[in-house]
């Protein structure tokens, strides 16, 4: 038994050894290779999709977004074309395209992996968003996802091979590496310059480095690739990333952004900054430097108006004064800053310490009560919806409860007598104004249902209404007008006889 004892055990070891080395390698493979899974639900259960193709796009879309779909096609299609020049490269042949109406937020987002995808979350943005001034949001966050496909998707040299063995394992695709500043620069880039609209012709988002040229507070570039909790936060890698790539188009020409992403996209992940000085013929630090150069500003930074006087300090966004009707000296106001939950605050006009009324996550306008005050904000609903209710805070009490539910209401105004809240609502493809009737005020305890009727008062296909206020007398009301194809304008509408 002894004699054969080392023999067995040194059998066994070694299949063990063997055993441990291959799963290794498998676990190495599976980092390395491995496509990231998520359990968790993407969208609202309450939806239920259906599917239309193009020639190089499958369409998702759910109940009440058939226009939308119908409206998107031709839309990618004509992207699909505009982006072969700048890419110097065919896009995708095929490409799945969700629109989901399930949030309050204009966003989206794209990917690769593991299939070429773009999710759109179809509600415009307001007039008052960075990128709320445009003519069709629907093109222009489709152009600027589509710019995010076409640029993720690239192989090149090592990658082409990786892709050809594994798949469309995340190895394959190095423009997946790159910082968040190249990605979604070019991307906002793409976005102006196709559409003739978008971020870069926007004067109050290219201010946002406008200013901090003017007082000489630039972001650095380790900085700017995100990550940030002081201004301008998860801003920085667009406003800075479009500034960058629209200043190498300038100086170099628009044709060597293609080939920049042809460059990285046969790069060894991290390692794509060397792509530069092989495009431009210089280093990627030299070309910021040169960038920022061409920010400083020819004058000495603004001098603060001196007949203004601050109140605030909070930074980052502070949005929707209102002068307090139950104070007249004080003003109400929301905001969402890092360092703190997002709140509906007020201020005296004597410049005493603001005192925090309410949580109040996201949202902006307050309509002011001698009673009480109304306000709108967003909650999650089913897990994934982000959907916006009124509230309304009672000044005795200093509660605050939900006046509606799932009514997907926001930039609430009270009318002169109290009774009725003027607001917007969206809904798949547009934005209605509608009226909201207010009942007696129930015990806290009553339901949430018996508290308003909502009534429209006005609803165009393909246009979105904001920011409504009551004139004086109570008979008209006044909003901003988008219709699709136009810029926004400021229109009055009749309540008696709902002509605008």
């Amino acid at each position: 038994m002894s004699a054969r004892a080392p023999y067995y055990y040194g059998i066994r070891l070694f299949k063990i050894g063997d055993h441990l080395t291959r799963f290794c390698q498998a676990c190495a493979a599976a980092i390395l290779l491995g496509t990231p899974l998520h359990a968790a639900t993407l969208f609202d259960p309450a939806l239920h999709f259906r599917m239309r193709s193009t020639e190089h796009f499958v369409i998702y879309y759910h109940q009440g977004e058939e226009q939308l779909a119908r409206r998107l096609g031709p839309i990618a299609e004509e992207t699909w074309r505009a982006l072969r020049q700048p890419f110097g490269v065919d896009p995708p042949r095929r490409t799945h395209v969700v629109l989901a109406d399930q949030t309050e937020l204009a966003n989206g987002y794209a990917t690769p992996l593991p299939y070429d995808t773009i999710v759109l979350y179809t509600v415009w943005p307001a007039g008052s968003e960075f990128i709320g001034d445009v003519d069709d949001w629907l093109r222009v966050a489709f152009t600027h996802e589509f710019t995010h496909v076409v640029h993720l998707d690239r192989s090149e040299g090592w990658a082409r091979l990786v892709r050809g063995v594994f798949g469309r394992v995340t190895l394959a695709f190095p423009n997946v590496f790159l910082p968040t500043w190249q990605i979604e620069g070019l991307a906002t880039y793409e976005e102006s310059v196709v559409t003739g609209h978008g971020r870069l012709h926007a004067g109050d988002f290219t201010a946002v480095i406008a200013e901090a040229a003017a007082r000489h507070r630039l972001e650095p570039l380790d900085r700017v690739n995100g990550g940030l909790t002081d201004w301008p936060g998860g801003a920085a890698p667009y406003a800075y990333g479009v500034g960058f790539h629209d200043y190498l188009a300038t100086r170099f020409g628009v044709e060597t952004l293609g080939a920049l992403a042809r460059a990285t996209a046969g790069r060894v992940p991290y390692t794509a900054s060397r792509a530069f000085n092989k495009v431009y013929g210089e280093s990627l630090g030299e070309l910021w430097r040169d960038y920022e150069r061409t920010l400083e500003p020819s004058t000495d930074p603004p001098v603060a108006e001196q007949h203004a006087t601050r109140l605030t300090h909070h930074g980052f966004t502070v949005v929707g004064p209102r002068f307090d009707r139950g104070s007249p000296r004080s003003i109400l106001y929301s905001v969402r800053n890092a360092d703190e939950f997002p709140s509906l605050y007020r201020v005296g006009l004597d410049s005493s310490q603001p005192e925090r009324l309410s949580r109040r996550y996201l949202g902006s306008t307050t309509a002011i009560g001698r009673d009480a005050m109304y306000f709108d904000q967003q909650e999650r609903r089913r897990n994934v919806g982000m959907y916006s209710d009124i509230y309304v805070r009672s000044r005795t009490s200093g509660r605050s409860r939900r006046l509606t539910k799932d009514a997907r209401l926001l930039e609430p105004d009270l009318s002169p007598d109290e009774r009725t809240l003027v607001a917007v609502q969206d809904r798949p493809g547009q934005r209605d104004l509608v009226l909201v009737r207010l009942k007696p005020d129930p015990p806290f305890s009553a339901r949430m249902t018996d508290r308003a009727t909502i009534e429209t008062l006005v609803a165009e296909a393909g246009t979105q209404f904001n920011a409504p206020r009551w004139s004086p007398d109570g008979r008209r009301i006044a909003a901003e007008r988008h219709r699709l194809g136009a810029l926004s304008e400021i229109v009055i509408v009749d309540i008696g006889a709902r002509t605008v």
